[in-house]
């Protein structure tokens, strides 16, 4: 773990503070015992703020962007009786990263609703530990790796409750609603802390929250700070995010230099960069560069390096960790410490078909107009949409029917259930195949994020983007200390769009309507009326055809190949077939993040190269790399399958990506090639596919009806 990490650790029991001091060397001790319950906080807080009040033995502290005034932690720790009564105070702590309170000889941990900011907790020699990382809980208590739910991590889209379990075994992750408690008789106990606001909310009144929530929180991420830079793509979120922070720029009495950077596409029919320099005609910056194609590094470069980045769990965004590095490299040229996207626009503000069951109910109408619609978009089969309308099942059933079910996957099955039916990658092993179905059937607790399908998915979707920026936000911190800022992922501006009623922001015909609206007076006119969105479908491919080699090496002398997880002879001819319809869906690029996470594990005292530092002040990547086993404890257990983790194979059959996730965020008509057919195009040959998939038929992607 780098020791300028912002991070901490909670230790309930005896334990060697030097151990702990070792992981985290500028922490702050903050004292919590109560009688003979001895309690210890480190907090390490090297770029974001750190506040802590105290009174009549109490104590509450909250890390987060921006500092707490001493009033409001006084207030709060004076009002509260209680650590559940600390829920009516919330909102006055809203936009913190984590809540550590100790009230009446109890402690309570949180993190942030949306799960971008995670807690987790384990018993080691008899103490428990919280914290902020789980690898530095695997690395103080020398757990191993949990090589079952390592390989869940290959499954697209990774359903709840699966994506919440850690991926080193002894570990527990704090759901992103919950709240740890400790202390007094009782052990470790989760409380819920944050529900989804019910929506009742009209679209103008929702619009004037999202944008006060807004401005909010990206008034928080500006705190003290002199400069800022925001990735400008040309989409309608990054370009809410600039007009944002226009406005902070205007009105702050101390103005702070604003920096814009636009990532070019590869794509000639891709226009985002027009509409990027068309936003910054209008809301003029301080500086906005275009990093050009022949300034970028393709997706899958660099990966001898992937390995050297201490993440907490395997995370897609490493495998293009070299183009992430190359934007937060500039921002941290022009001297700035925050770097803003606008990641999580698209889960927060385009609402899931699958909300219209909702509208069956209260406006039946509107949700037949809807349904007709989507059934259109979508090409859904009229028989399964009504089965899922009737009667859509239970959650526990869906997990253990659908999700890993045997039956080719229908790329017009209906959105409206519970999710969609998983990915599994041809090359995953029959016998982890077998164990993760296993695992599944064994958990006790089953339960959806919400009552409903709809509210469920949209909910997964936030989950599921938070740990893609975590990732990112990572990968950004370790090499050069850059704090990447998603504003959209925030607690204010998700209560704020959730409370708007799904009548008003469910719409087909409509893009985005509720980011609309609340920004219409700040955006341009013409980038209010744009029809149309940029794809990267061709950067993918052609880096995928570019860097085949490179990943073949990749997986030379496998780490998961080792491990049992995957199965070499069914991976490596496909290797040397990029333009393979199997690598059309995200499985290659987890796989690709899988291994390099499984070799960081082994490689913990290697750190990704910082600016100004040379590769020769880097540890070396060993020739060969060492055997995992069970004498080294840092190291994955392989172990071969109990009796009762057996189950049949689901079939490989049907590798095609056409689930919720990618009809909800491509919205295509006409649809982008595929990954294969680009491939095929750049090599030259043919698609096989129909007319309108050439690029000449359709350059981009129309996101209005």
């Amino acid at each position: 773990m780098d020791s300028d990490v912002d991070s901490f650790v909670l230790i309930r029991g005896d334990h060697q503070p030097a151990v702990v001091r070792e992981h985290l060397a500028q922490a702050r001790m903050f004292d919590l015992s109560a009688g003979n319950d001895p309690v210890r906080l480190y907090v390490q807080a090297s770029h974001l703020r750190l506040s802590a009040g105290m009174m009549r033995g109490n104590t509450l502290v909250v890390i987060g962007p921006a500092p707490v005034p001493q009033r409001i932690l006084t207030d709060v720790l004076a009002t509260a009786p209680s650590l559940l009564h600390l829920d009516a105070h919330l909102g006055q702590l809203a936009g913190q990263y984590w809540l550590v309170a100790s009230i009446n000889g109890r402690v309570r941990v949180q993190g942030s609703a949306s799960g971008l900011h995670r807690v987790f907790y384990a018993d080691v020699a008899g103490a428990t530990m919280v914290s902020s990382r789980a690898r530095l809980l695997a690395s103080i208590g020398e757990f191993p790796v949990d090589r079952i739910s390592l390989a869940m991590r290959l499954l697209e889209p990774l359903q709840h409750p699966l994506a919440e379990l850690c991926c080193w075994e002894n570990i527990t992750a704090v759901p992103p609603h919950s709240f740890l408690q400790l202390g007094g008789p009782d052990p470790a106990r989760l409380y819920r802390w944050w529900t989804p606001p019910f929506p009742d909310q009209d679209l103008a009144a929702g619009a004037e929250l999202v944008t006060s929530a807004t401005l909010e929180t990206v008034g928080d991420h500006l705190s003290g700070r002199s400069r800022a830079t925001c990735e400008i793509s040309g989409g309608l979120d990054s370009s809410t995010l600039a007009a944002t922070l226009q406005i902070h720029k205007h009105r702050e009495e101390l103005p702070f230099e604003l920096h814009g950077i636009t990532a070019v596409s590869r794509d000639e029919f891709n226009s985002d960069a027009q509409w990027a320099r068309e936003l910054t005609t209008r809301l003029p910056l301080d500086s906005h560069t275009f990093l050009q194609p022949d300034q970028l590094p393709w997706e899958y470069d660099e990966l001898d390096d992937a390995f050297r980045y201490p993440l907490d769990e395997p995370s897609i965004a490493i495998g293009s960790h070299s183009r992430l590095n190359a934007v937060t490299d500039l921002a941290r040229a022009v001297g700035t410490e925050v770097h803003f996207t606008g990641y999580g626009g698209d889960q927060l503000f385009l609402a899931h078909p699958a909300l219209s069951r909702e509208l069956l109910v209260t406006h039946p109408l509107t949700a037949l107009r809807r349904l007709r619609a989507y059934r259109s978009m979508y090409r859904w089969r009229g028989s399964d949409l009504a089965r899922q309308l009737i009667a859509p099942g239970s959650y526990r059933s869906w997990l253990n029917r659908t999700y890993l079910s045997s039956a080719p996957r229908d790329p017009h099955a209906a959105m409206l259930s519970w999710g969609g039916q998983a990915v599994v990658p041809h090359w995953l092993s029959a016998e982890v195949t077998h164990a993760i179905a296993a695992r599944i059937r064994a958990m006790s607790e089953l339960h959806p994020l919400a009552p409903s399908p709809g509210r469920h998915q949209e909910l997964g979707a936030i989950y599921e983007i938070s740990r893609v920026v975590r990732g990112v936000a990572d990968i950004a911190h370790f090499r050069g200390g850059i704090g990447v800022v998603a504003p959209f992922l925030d607690e204010r501006v998700i209560n704020a769009a959730l409370s708007v009623r799904i009548d008003h922001r469910l719409d087909p015909y409509r893009y985005k309507p509720l980011l609309l609206e609340a920004f219409k007076e700040f955006l341009p006119d013409s980038l209010q009326r744009r029809t149309t969105k940029g794809a990267h479908n061709a950067d993918k491919a052609q880096a995928l055809l570019r860097n085949a080699s490179a990943i073949r090496t990749h997986f030379a002398d496998s780490k998961l190949v080792e491990a049992g997880l995957i199965d070499p002879h069914r991976l490596y001819p496909l290797l040397r077939q990029p333009d393979t319809p199997l690598f059309d869906n995200n499985d290659l690029a987890m796989t690709v993040a899988c291994e390099a996470w499984l070799r960081s594990v082994d490689n913990r005292s290697s750190s990704p190269t910082r600016p100004g530092h040379s590769s020769s002040e880097r540890s070396t990547r060993p020739d060969e790399p060492s055997e995992l086993g069970i004498d080294d404890p840092h190291r994955l257990r392989s172990r071969p399958a109990r009796p009762e983790e057996r189950l049949l194979l689901p079939s490989q059959r049907d590798r095609r990506r056409h689930d919720h996730c990618a009809a909800r965020h491509e919205r295509s008509r006409p649809c982008r090639p595929s990954t294969a057919r680009s491939l095929r195009r750049a090599a030259g040959r043919p698609s096989h596919g129909p007319a309108f998939l050439s690029a000449a038929a359709g350059p981009e992607r129309t996101d209005r009806r």
